[in-house]
């Protein structure tokens, strides 16, 4: 008798929380207008099943119902899930936490500040792994020597572009100490160049190029400093001309003949020509409460901002006008893969992201809009 009544109490329970959960979709299918609503209900039916689920695991029923609320929410919020993702090179130097990824072509360059060291990865032409995974992968790091002098902390990476004087395209390190690092990937070489003024810096934290010239976000300083094509040896010009621009919580930058600013709440400021411009971040189902980082290029490479959210384990995309345009996540269950999101690079020609999480380097497709 003792076991019919755990039965009969155990269907009940589990009756009670499906009819709720059923009840909950049936309103949230009926906020077609009013799509904040209905996310909330969707939310509810998934707690109701996930009741139903603590009393009887494994029914279908559950499992058909939450994969609809799951579509559903996914829907409201403009989330496109990620396809496989290649786990491409794990770093394991003590306190690892690679922070920014640049690539050229078949050649992916990772900055590890905290380790101080950066590293050079080639890819296989599917670029789903490496093409040579037992092969060093470290280029440099701190307190190497390098033509006479010793890498300080390190602070950025950037690519530079051919032209002007240049030949061929090269890769910038800058350390702490105004030392700039040129990688050739065709000769294999690293080269110093020091650069001008660098007691001028308090805390420089992005190195970006535009036209030959360099520009270094440095939040402490508020200031974006530049230095001019064949003038880094002079001291930076203060790029900002707005006496009431407050930098102190920028985290990242990028430049398209504009310069957008991220800080680490999630706003992203516009400069044209040293002056702030009208700009804001519109219509994001769950707005930005932090960024980790920002990646934008020249509308001729990149049509898109991105923003990469790692308390919401998400990359944020925008049209240039600053307007929603979807996030992209991990497959369901997968969501650790964005575990410590730190640092993107989006090719969109090729139909790729790359990004650092926690200490691996993974790619994956890029999805179409």
């Amino acid at each position: 008798g003792y076991m019919l009544y755990q039965n009969w109490s155990t269907n009940n329970q589990f009756n009670e929380h499906l009819e709720e959960a059923r009840r909950k979709r049936e309103i949230a299918l009926s906020q077609a207008e009013s799509p904040t609503t209905a996310r909330d209900y969707w939310l509810e039916v998934l707690s109701s099943l996930q009741a139903a689920a603590a009393v009887q695991p494994d029914q279908p029923e559950i499992a058909q119902m939450r994969a609809q609320a799951e579509r559903e929410l996914d829907r409201i919020d403009g989330v496109t899930r990620l396809p496989q993702i290649y786990r491409i090179y794990e770093y394991t130097a003590p306190g690892s936490a690679p922070s920014q990824v640049v690539v050229a072509g078949l050649d992916v360059y990772v900055l590890d500040r905290t380790s101080g060291q950066v590293y050079r990865h080639a890819l296989n032409e599917p670029r789903n792994a490496l093409r040579n995974p037992t092969a060093d992968q470290l280029l440099l790091k701190q307190g190497q020597t390098v033509e006479g002098a010793t890498v300080g902390d390190l602070v950025s990476l950037s690519w530079m572009d051919d032209g002007g004087e240049r030949q061929a395209g090269a890769l910038l390190i800058l350390d702490r100490a105004g030392q700039l690092f040129e990688y050739d990937p065709a000769w294999e070489q690293i080269a110093l160049e020091t650069l001008g003024g660098e007691d001028t810096w308090r805390s420089p934290t992005s190195l970006r190029t535009f036209d030959s010239n360099l520009y270094l976000l440095d939040p402490m300083a508020n200031q974006v400093l530049r230095y001019l094509d064949g003038q880094y040896a002079d001291p930076p010009g203060r790029w900002i001309a707005q006496a009431d621009t407050d930098l102190r919580t920028a985290i990242d930058m990028g430049i398209d003949g504009n310069i957008y600013v991220l800080h680490n709440n999630g706003k992203l400021d516009k400069f044209y020509g040293g002056e702030r411009v009208p700009f804001a971040v519109t219509r994001v189902p769950r707005p930005l409460a932090g960024g980790t980082a920002l990646y934008l290029e020249v509308e001729e490479a990149t049509q898109y901002i991105y923003i990469a959210d790692a308390s919401e384990r998400r990359i944020v995309q925008l049209d240039r006008e600053g307007t929603f345009v979807r996030q992209l996540q991990p497959g369901l269950g997968q969501e650790d893969l964005f575990r410590q999101l730190s640092g993107l690079y989006v090719d969109e020609m090729g139909g790729k992201l790359y990004y650092v999480a926690a200490n691996t380097l993974y790619i994956t497709d890029l999805p179409p809009v």
